[in-house]
Order: structure tokens, then C-alpha cells, then sequence
């Protein structure tokens, strides 16, 4: 797994990244919140979330099956773990405000769905 440590302490950072890659793990480090966007875009994981938002809004308001999300990002060779669910959750804390109806909704053992106006260009 690849994880983005973003620390404005070095040696604290340094500490976690060590702790980490003993564990397995690709670090990328990042001081503050500008570089940590620009790795985050150079690593893919906003691309990921960008095309899973890019789906879902081409078939709205209907169910985009699991499969063809994980096929979207992944291609033939998609992961075992929860990615497609640790993307959704992710997505959803960045469109979602506090308190506002779930427009990203899991419709289980099919897909996910955008429930809502959607705005076409």
C-alpha cells in the first residue's frame, strides 16, 4: 500500500515512514497541505476519485454496478481489498457538507448511485 505521511515535524515524519516501510508500505512525504495535494495528484489517487465521481455522474441517477466502477479504475486487474469503498467514503467526505442529504448512496450488493440533480454540461 502506498501512504502519503504529511508531517510538519521531520524527524516525526521520518519516524512514521521508517515504522511504516518496516511494515510493507511505499511512503511519500509531504511538510504541508500544498505539496501533499500535489503528491496526491501525482500518485493518482484524486484521478480515481475524479473518474469514480465521472461515472456515477454519467449514470445518474441510475446504479453504476460495483464491477464497473472497480473495472473503471482498476481495469482487469482490480485490488482484493476495500479500494472501491475507501474511495467512495473518501468522495463523499469531500461533497458532502456537514448535514446535508447523501447524494452519493451504496445501493447493497449492486453499486453506488447519485441521487439528486446532477447538473449535465
Amino acid at each position: 500500500m502506498r501512504v502519503l505521511v504529511v508531517e510538519d515535524h521531520e524527524d516525526l515524519a521520518a519516524n512514521i515512514g521508517d515504522f511504516l516501510a518496516s511494515h510493507g508500505h511505499t511512503v511519500d512525504f509531504a511538510l504541508d497541505g500544498l505539496v501533499s495535494l500535489a503528491v496526491s495528484i501525482s500518485t493518482g489517487v484524486w484521478r480515481s476519485r475524479l473518474e469514480l465521481l465521472k461515472r456515477l455522474m454519467e449514470a445518474a441517477p441510475d446504479v453504476v454496478p460495483t464491477a464497473e466502477l472497480e473495472h473503471a479504475l482498476w481495469g482487469e486487474d482490480p485490488p482484493e481489498s476495500n479500494a472501491l469503498s475507501a474511495h467512495v467514503y473518501a468522495l463523499r467526505r469531500e461533497i458532502h457538507g456537514e448535514g446535508e442529504r447523501l447524494l452519493l448512496e451504496t445501493v447493497h450488493g449492486l453499486g453506488y448511485r447519485l441521487d439528486g440533480e446532477v447538473e449535465r454540461p
